[in-house]
């Protein structure tokens, strides 16, 4: 493993700090972060950035790009961090600082661990920006549940997040993330109302699977579905589908008692008699149906998922 991806001992942060002298006319941030022993508390950084003086040391550690990159290599320096209201509005303020968060693993987890600091994140136009273009920094938020959960109460994070197809995708391959999503009908009503999100949930089995076993998911789906009705005996196409076409279908019955409706891929692969709604939530390639007699009607309900 490169040595430039191993976080620094305490020995070494204080080494550290000796050369950073150079760098920073005071020194105070260095001295209390990085070389004691042990790390500060969320509360004891709290109570240290009260003072002006050490809040200015602090911000002015934090807007250097060397000085963000020791802040987030750090994992006890970073839980403090995390911890602390006031460190977190220093440190997201600061452009240099949240790149180095994003690019680190140590800060990324230390961030989403937190959810008082991922919450702060979100509401930084900057910092949420920066976490949805960073696929290594969302692989780090989509494996704690209660960090995705965040990010999909957050409707501006979120809506940036199906914005994005790398994004999406990146929440989607992952079932923990996948979870907290579909329990959210915030998150669903946007997921479903974007092309990139739809598509990424029909690729992903993991994806597809939460939303199925999900109430608010499948209501979300049950929101955007549209109703096709035909009578022909042979199978068709739904409106908006074609060879190839994504799309789920949501239900199927037939319009009246004893009329067997037919759906599948060209195919009869799934049948409902009568009128009343059978429940399928499945993904089809190519959807089409059919009824099974001549003067009556198949009727579906389906979303179109691309």
């Amino acid at each position: 493993m490169s040595e430039a991806l191993i976080a620094p001992t305490y020995a070494e942060a204080a080494q550290m700090h000796r050369h950073f002298r150079l760098l920073f006319g005071n020194a105070a941030a260095l001295e209390y972060l990085l070389a004691s022993t042990p790390a500060p508390t969320g509360a004891q950084l709290q109570a240290w950035l009260a003072t002006a003086a050490n809040r200015g040391a602090f911000e002015q550690l934090a807007s250097s790009a060397a000085g963000a990159a020791a802040l987030c290599a750090n994992g006890a320096v970073m839980a403090a961090v995390a911890d602390s209201d006031k460190a977190l509005q220093c440190l997201l303020a600061s452009a240099p600082a949240v790149q180095a968060v994003m690019a680190s693993s140590t800060a990324m987890a230390a961030m989403a661990g937190k959810t008082t600091a991922m919450q702060a994140l979100v509401q930084s136009t900057d910092a949420r920006r920066a976490l949805v273009a960073s696929r290594a920094a969302l692989s780090v938020v989509a494996e704690v549940p209660e960090a995705v959960s965040v990010v999909a109460e957050h409707a501006p994070t979120m809506s940036q997040v199906v914005a994005d197809l790398d994004g999406v995708r990146t929440l989607a391959a992952s079932a923990s993330a996948m979870a907290a999503i579909s329990a959210s009908s915030k998150a669903m009503s946007i997921v479903m109302g974007s092309a990139n999100a739809r598509s990424a949930m029909y690729d992903s089995t993991a994806a597809w699977n939460a939303m199925v076993a999900s109430p608010q998911a499948r209501a979300a789906m049950d929101a955007v579905a549209v109703e096709h009705s035909q009578n022909s005996t042979s199978h068709g196409f739904p409106t908006g589908v074609a060879a190839g076409v994504r799309a789920a279908l949501i239900a199927q019955r037939g319009s009246t008692n004893g009329v067997t409706s037919y759906a599948g891929a060209s195919a009869d692969t799934y049948a409902a008699v009568g009128n009343t709604w059978v429940e399928r939530y499945v993904r089809v390639t190519g959807l089409t149906h059919r009824v099974g007699a001549s003067g009556v009607n198949s009727i579906i309900r389906y979303v179109v998922m691309q």
